[in-house]
């Protein structure tokens, strides 16, 4: 197996290593590029997307717009290659070549190198739980993605339907207090029924008292019904000011949701548009480049017609002597340049795309917070003013009683030698006409508001039934993650009791993952088995036993076909006999087994390689 690097770290231009089947110890003192190794074959085989912030495993000296990281791997015939590319002024490394082992999105890394920075070793390193990997591992992680786009649909749709909700309970309410209307109002028809009728030209005796009552009686009914229409508007004033007062609530709940969600939307926005310019300008840089590479592989074509044409092993553009393997590597130069630049192009194209969306969707909530800004504003105005009429109607009502009241004073002494009996009948016939009325000056307000509210409510229904849909398929991905990640850690709990066992190690008695996914750990002695043995209280070098273990069961489960395991200096402080039987177990299940050691400065002073058979 060849591995040849360029630019990797400390390795500045181009560096080749050989390892044959089996063990292979990478030896060296500090600093002499163990790290920058590990690191290379992890870019090797870590998915593009996990590039992010790695700019520095580029040798910090390539800084050439045209210099790349490169990793080659080659194993009997064949081989793999991974190119890389540092932005100027960025931290990130662009992987300009396919992944060549994209194996179900695993991280191999994560399986096949047992180092310090492994997130299972940290995890057992420090006692944490190890739930992050076995997603990882299983791949149960991928439906996370999913999750959170829904729980996103789920949460703008649930903002929909908080308006819809609020109309519904108002719609339901308003139902009800029609329903209570209609049957209050029926109520007192029957009451009035039941009296008798009264009339006034009988029990009023003189002209003149029959007049001046008719005149009292006119202004206080022309009086009644301005009351009555004044109470009829504060009761509707009642029902606006109540609504306006829920949706105020709900516009300044969901402003402060949005705003909480997304902090500082507009400088974000901002923020996000450079970051596309920036973008669009790498994209415009690429063309650019790939515009002179094909004029320079047209230019190859022409020389090659020309070549044919006169036969003479020459540059038929500045008539320098060109050989024709010369002339052969140019074009295949060029012809990878220009695949490297096309993939990065397709990459950066992409990420233009997706940051489109990005904006688009924080756009969206920039005009909803807008939105509701705006209405929020135009409601608590509506609200200040319609308090303001409330307050008018108010006066003027109190003041149009008094006056009422006045007027019923004088007629009730010009009645004052009417029996008590027909005052009574009479007033209480006035008492519920005057009420029935009022009702019905209601009813109409109501029947009007109940068909604004069926209107406004009519699309709620298809927003409930989107919104249990997506609440059901979240639950189902939910449990359908945690049901993968379960079935992973079973596998685990029988894969690492049979190796460890087979390693002929004694120290435990059984490793095990719980259902927090924390490690424990059952030790015997003198004959007592205490279990649940903490991770805390284990030796340093016996909880890295315990992560290589369990590396080695994820190899053997999925992805027993890879050739390749390495182990950094982890073990290399174990005893003798502990750590032989451990690389004797590992070289059985990898064809190459890498083990990274430091040396002595006074022994050796670079790297090297060693074949242990």
């Amino acid at each position: 197996m060849r591995v040849n690097f360029e630019n990797v770290g400390v390795f500045r231009g181009p560096h080749s290593f050989d390892f044959e089947k089996g063990l292979n110890l990478l030896r060296a003192p500090n600093a002499k590029g163990k790290t920058s190794f590990t690191r290379g074959l992890e870019l090797f085989l870590i998915p593009s997307s996990e590039l992010k912030g790695k700019g520095y495993y580029m040798n910090l000296f390539a800084t050439a717009p045209d210099e790349k990281l490169e990793v080659e791997l080659t194993i009997s015939n064949q081989s793999w290659i991974r190119r890389f590319r540092r932005p100027q002024n960025s931290r990130n490394l662009l992987g300009v070549s396919e992944e060549p082992f994209g194996l179900r999105g695993i991280n191999l890394s994560q399986v096949c190198f047992a180092t310090p920075e492994n997130k299972l070793m940290n995890s057992i390193l420090y006692g944490k739980s190890i739930r992050g990997y076995m997603e990882d591992i299983s791949g149960s992680n991928s439906y996370e993605v999913i999750i959170k786009s829904l729980v996103n649909f789920q949460r703008n749709y649930n903002r929909q339907y908080q308006k819809y909700k609020d109309d519904l309970i108002r719609l339901d309410e308003t139902k009800r207090s029609l329903k209570n209307d209609f049957e209050e109002k029926e109520k007192y028809r029957k009451e009035l029924k039941q009296l008798p009728e009264v009339d006034e030209e009988q029990f009023l005796e003189s002209k003149e008292i029959r007049d001046q009552y008719f005149a009292k009686k006119s202004k206080k009914e022309q009086l009644d019904k301005i009351i009555r229409e004044e109470k009829g508007q504060l009761e509707s004033l009642d029902e606006q000011i109540k609504d306006l007062k829920i949706d105020i609530k709900r516009q300044t709940e969901l402003i402060s949701e949005i705003e909480e969600d997304h902090p500082k939307i507009t400088q974000k926005i901002e923020d996000l548009k450079d970051l596309m310019d920036n973008q669009n300008k790498s994209k415009k840089e690429i063309q650019q480049e790939l515009s002179k590479i094909d004029d320079q592989l047209k230019s190859i074509n022409d020389n090659w017609v020309k070549r044919k044409k006169y036969g003479e092993e020459k540059c038929y553009a500045c008539g320098k002597p060109l050989t024709l393997k010369e002339l052969q590597d140019f074009e295949k130069s060029l012809e990878n340049t220009k695949k490297d630049y096309s993939q990065e192009l397709k990459k950066t194209k992409r990420q233009i795309e997706d940051l489109k969306d990005e904006i688009n969707e924080l756009q969206i909530q920039e005009r909803e917070l807008s939105i509701q800004r705006t209405n929020l504003a135009k409601n608590e105005k509506s609200l200040a003013r319609r308090e303001l009429e409330r307050d008018k109607i108010n006066k003027d009502l109190d003041s149009d009683l008094l006056e009422q009241k006045s007027h019923q004073k004088e007629i009730d002494k010009l009645l004052e030698n009417v029996s008590e009996e027909i005052i009574e009948i009479k007033k209480k016939r006035e008492k519920l006409e005057d009420r029935i009325q009022i009702i019905e000056s209601k009813i109409k307000v109501t029947q009007k508001r109940v068909k604004e509210l069926e209107k406004e409510t009519k699309g709620a229904e298809v927003l409930t039934n989107k919104i249990e849909f997506i609440d059901e398929s979240i639950s189902y991905l939910k449990k359908r993650k945690e049901q993968i990640t379960e079935k992973a850690a079973e596998k685990f709990n029988d894969k690492i009791n049979e190796i460890y066992n087979q390693l002929g190690f004694t120290d435990f008695k059984e490793i095990g993952i719980k259902e927090d996914y924390n490690i424990y750990i059952s030790r015997e002695k003198d004959g007592k088995i205490l279990s649940d043995w903490p991770l805390e209280a284990l030796s340093t070098s016996e909880r890295y036993t315990i992560g290589v273990v369990l590396l080695i069961a994820a190899k053997e489960e999925y992805l027993p076909e890879f050739p390749l395991f390495v182990i950094d200096e982890i073990i290399t402080s174990y005893d003798q006999d502990r750590m032989q039987k451990l690389i004797e177990y590992v070289a059985n299940v990898s064809d190459y087994v890498i083990i990274t050691q430091l040396a002595p400065e006074s022994s050796i002073d670079e790297l090297t390689v060693e074949h242990i058979s």
